[in-house]
């Protein structure tokens, strides 16, 4: 087909998805997958989730259910902020973007600090749909597999011409799973 003359560059980027591919035989058989961040159904707080969905419900009815602001809801936004000035963090709601997801936030992270050929360094493992966003804006990534490395690792990047533009890591101790962490490098 014609078609392939009318993909822009970054189409023509694109790589199939990796959690795409793992969620496709995550059922196979009763397995359980430790990978993709497919977590175990029976954990889900269900009664706990209708309870909250019966909250909001009653008392924000439907303009819950309305469109709201791109940055997300203000009272949570609001909220945030002074939970994190309390924390001592000079913050507004104004400095504050609710995502719908933890991969929401890394695609915007990357689409705003990334241009192609910047260096990402990404701790070894790595999640998925990070570096799925990192491709798709074409970010060269650097894999580093033990951070007290990582001195070594940015003299070498630097030694090629090169400045990592942020490092991603998820951090591997138990009460973190499933959270990510970006730190944007100066």
């Amino acid at each position: 087909m014609f078609y392939d003359k009318l993909y822009s560059e970054n189409a023509l980027n694109m790589r199939k998805s990796p959690i795409r591919e793992l969620l496709r035989t995550a059922d196979i058989n009763k397995l359980i997958s430790f990978a993709g961040g497919y977590p175990n159904p029976a954990t889900f707080p269900i009664e706990d989730l209708k309870d909250i969905m019966r909250d909001v419900m009653d008392n924000e009815g439907t303009s819950v259910l309305q469109y709201a602001a791109s940055e997300g809801n203000i009272k949570l936004r609001k909220i945030l902020a002074e939970r994190y000035t309390k924390e001592g963090l000079d913050i507004t709601y104004e400095n504050i973007i609710i995502t719908t997801s933890s991969q929401q936030a890394i695609d915007l992270t990357t689409k705003v600090l990334i241009n192609p050929g910047d260096i990402v360094l990404c701790g070894l493992p790595s999640y998925l749909g990070a570096l799925q966003s990192f491709w798709s804006y074409q970010a060269d990534i650097v894999g580093v597999r033990d951070f007290s490395d990582m001195e070594k690792v940015i003299k070498d990047v630097i030694a090629k011409g090169k400045k990592p533009k942020f490092i991603y890591t998820v951090p591997d101790f138990p009460e973190s799973v499933g959270r990510d962490i970006i730190i944007k490098t100066a």
